[in-house]
């Protein structure tokens, strides 16, 4: 074996793989594309984003029984006099300082527990100075207003409706945008394939005007003949133009949602044939979309708004019980030792009553709310009414537009079988080349009427899926 021959075996391995590697054309399935958008759509990225963050808001929850850590300090000086002027000390200076540190919880049944150690220390000028400590007990309890704790469950209900409303709302972008890439895909596949057959349909044009011209220059048939041709191909030329301009915005709406340049070439797409039609997957039952789920959770809001109101207008009686242990001594360390003692306690109980008397504003306020919650229930109900004649209009329309396509495939079938018969014929000698172009043209008529009929199902069958997927 010579090098020549282990050079042209090696370079023809090396073309062999490039056409495996890069010639072949690589088919884009549906649900590959729909992956591609999901991931670089940035509109969905931002979407899962602050879904992300929505989950974790809600989470604030919580925050409204926590316990709440507190603690404060002062420090002052004050130079007066005393109210007795005391003979032979000449003036007098008071530094205090003090301060406190403790605990408080608030619990969802209208009660407040509060645990909190008080410190201060005196000392004046020329006399003595002395410190005094305190642990300090507080319980409240609400009795009228927000008796039950409803002001903290209707903060917290708010706070993960809110997180709800937000995640539900990104969920339905991202639907609409797989709805829209849907579409996409199907519009640059019928585009695609209008275009060739546009093409081959101007082939065949260009065909019957030279044989029209041909038949002319013969004085064969009249010219009446060849200008109609002439005409035929000019039309099928405005088609062809058409139909790539349509290709073109088709195929830059279907790289803008996967994140493309808008003349970046796309792969091979699924052929639009009867195959198609067993992956519709059509809900059975109707479920509503994300727009009325959203106006049932402004319901909700609505009716906590309206809680929460008529928990701020409700006339309040508090009662507060507090336990506070004294000690006052001149040694700080002493004082702290001996505060926890019950020798110098102190035990309070009060009652706080308050209202607000213009009942007439109250009524009118509580009114408008109640006006704006029976509002949304009845925008909540039309929206259902809307969606579900919507539901049953599309299964109508879905019906009808598979019935024109079985319609439309049978009338392409007995073109093409008129068409095969005359080519027939043509080769036994019993008819023109120019009828079998124009049975061919009628052919590839009915099957572009075909394909625009598929791509009408395949339209609805998207639109009736927003309803039954979650």
């Amino acid at each position: 074996m010579t090098i020549k021959t282990v050079v042209k075996g090696v370079l023809f391995s090396l073309i062999s793989m490039n056409v495996a590697l890069y010639g072949a054309e690589s088919k884009l399935s549906l649900k590959s594309y729909l992956n591609q958008v999901a991931s670089e759509h940035q509109g969905i990225k931002a979407s899962k984003q602050t879904q992300d963050g929505a989950a974790f808001t809600s989470k604030q929850s919580a925050l409204y029984t926590s316990p709440t850590f507190f603690a404060d300090g002062n420090l002052s000086t004050d130079g007066k006099p005393l109210g007795i002027p005391i003979t032979g000390i000449p003036s007098f200076r008071t530094d205090t300082f003090g301060g406190d540190v403790g605990l408080k919880l608030k619990t969802d049944w209208g009660s407040q527990f509060t645990l909190k150690y008080m410190a201060s220390g005196t000392n004046y000028t020329n006399l003595d100075k002395y410190y005094e400590t305190s642990p300090v007990f507080e319980f409240t309890k609400n009795l009228w207003k927000n008796a039950d704790g409803q002001d903290i469950k209707v903060s917290q209900q708010t706070v993960v409706l809110t997180a709800a409303t937000s995640l539900l709302s990104e969920t339905s972008k991202i639907k609409n945008v797989l709805s829209d890439a849907e579409l996409a895909y199907w519009r640059l596949q019928l585009a695609n394939e209008t275009v060739d057959a546009n093409k081959r349909s101007l082939e065949r044009a260009e065909k019957m005007l030279s044989w029209a011209a041909n038949r002319a220059n013969l004085q064969l048939s009249d010219n009446s003949d060849y200008y109609q041709a002439q005409s035929a191909v000019e039309l099928r030329k405005i088609e062809l133009q058409s139909s790539y301009d349509e290709q073109k915005l088709a195929l830059r709406a279907f790289n803008i949602l996967r994140n493309e340049p808008d003349n970046y070439a796309a792969d091979t797409l699924t052929e639009l044939e009867d195959s198609v039609l067993k992956d519709l997957d059509i809900p059975t039952q109707f479920k509503p979309k994300e727009d009325v789920k959203l106006l049932e959770l402004s319901k909700k809001q609505s009716e906590l708004k309206l809680m929460s109101t008529r928990q701020e207008l409700t006339p309040s009686l508090d009662f507060t019980g507090k336990v506070i242990l004294n000690q006052k001594e001149q040694n700080f360390d002493t004082a702290v030792y001996n505060s926890f003692s019950n020798h110098y306690g102190t035990y309070q109980v009060s009652l706080a009553f308050s209202m607000n008397l213009d009942v007439d504003s109250i009524q009118t306020v509580l009114k408008g709310h109640e006006l704006q919650q029976s509002a949304l229930d009845l925008a909540y109900n039309r929206k259902v009414i809307e969606q579900e004649n919507d539901w049953n209009d599309l299964n109508q329309r879905l019906s009808d537009a598979k019935r024109k396509y079985k319609a439309l495939k049978k009338l392409e079938d007995i073109q093409r079988n008129k068409w095969v018969y005359e080519m027939d014929r043509r080769q036994k000698g019993r008819t023109t080349t120019f009828q079998v172009l124009q049975f061919e043209q009628d052919y590839a008529s009915a099957k572009l009427n075909t394909l625009k009929s598929l791509h009408d199902v395949l339209k609805i069958a998207t639109q009736l899926r927003m309803y039954g997927s979650n």
